[in-house]
């Protein structure tokens, strides 16, 4: 029977931010997500690391990101080797964060980078999981509707924390070690995180209307996501659940390109 090689004992995080974002057919976004992340961060003193995660895009999402690694020492990009949807893609970017802090945001500027410190100011000591809901939600009827369905259905594994749900947060990356078992494709990185802790809370942000590409989002993606939760559909240790690969490309980390597994 083959075994995995044990992995090296992780290195002690880092006093900064890790902005992971998930990326799936945003070649002319994520660019401009890149430059207004370094420059927010920048302007605020804060040592900050951007991790992208291409979720095998069919566009040149995937060059695009590899191209930003090799320009931005900020950098990093990581390609899954098939698509497995945005939590599985998140989880990928948590697990290779290195600073005590981790920033997840959308990569089309519907989460405008510039309302990233209104979550780390919330941040606080008695604090572990920022969300930043927003002030008005500024997608169309159909998604509106299918966001509120399923933050609905999330109630039941995870209570009230469901109703501020939102893809852009900020909590510590620490977390992340109480879910480390975790495997396979089935994930949603808000129950992880309230299963983590109960020190939750929201900040009600500025969430811009999408002007570049169309959301791949639909009514039954979201509901089936929701669904998939409430089931308890999470891999938890133990579970015979594929292990997806990727190959990590980046500037800041050096060497060549390594392969290993998003979710373990």
């Amino acid at each position: 029977m083959s075994r995995e090689p044990a992995s090296p004992p992780a290195a002690p995080l880092r006093c900064g931010v890790s902005v992971v974002v998930p990326c799936y057919g945003s070649e002319h976004s994520v660019g401009l997500v890149v430059a207004q992340l370094r420059e927010v961060l920048a302007r605020g003193g804060i040592a900050f690391e951007i991790v992208l995660v291409d979720d095998a895009s069919r566009d040149r999402t995937g060059a695009v990101v590899d191209e930003l690694a090799a320009a931005c020492p900020e950098v990093t990009a990581i390609h899954l080797a098939r698509n497995y949807g945005q939590h599985a893609a998140l989880l990928c970017g948590i697990r290779a964060a290195r600073f005590d802090v981790v920033v997840t945001i959308d990569d089309d500027l519907q989460h405008p980078p510039d309302q990233v410190p209104r979550l780390l100011a919330a941040l606080t000591e008695d604090v572990d999981v920022v969300y930043g809901p927003a002030e008005r939600e500024p997608h169309g009827v159909v998604r509106g509707l299918a966001s509120r369905a399923a933050k609905w259905l999330l109630q039941v594994p995870m209570g009230r924390t469901a109703r501020t749900l939102s893809a852009l947060r900020v909590f510590r990356t620490r977390l992340r070690d109480q879910f480390a078992a975790i495997r396979g494709p089935f994930v949603s990185i808000d129950v992880l995180l309230a299963r983590a802790t109960d020190r939750i809370t929201a900040v009600t942000v500025r969430h811009d209307a999408r002007t570049i590409g169309a959301s791949t989002y639909t009514l039954r993606k979201l509901l089936v996501h929701a669904a998939t939760m409430m089931a308890g559909r999470l891999a938890w240790a133990g579970r015979g659940l594929d292990r997806p690969a990727y190959v990590v490309r980046s500037t800041s980390r050096g060497g060549e390109p390594t392969i290993g597994s998003p979710t373990g």
